[in-house]
């Protein structure tokens, strides 16, 4: 009975090591997103300006 249910805790842990790798990867895409859109409205404001100088 007790080998079951470490077997059982295991999972639980790998499963929610899965979970938590799936956020952060899920953070990590949406602030390199983010920074692509960022850095995009930079180089726009940068010719905008060029432009209007």
């Amino acid at each position: 009975m007790e080998e079951k249910l470490s077997l059982a805790s295991r999972y639980g842990l790998a499963e929610s090591r899965v979970a938590n790798f799936e956020t952060l990867r899920d953070i990590a895409i949406t602030k390199i997103a983010f920074f692509k859109v960022l850095v995009q409205v930079i180089l726009r404001l940068q010719l905008t300006l060029k432009v209007s100088n």
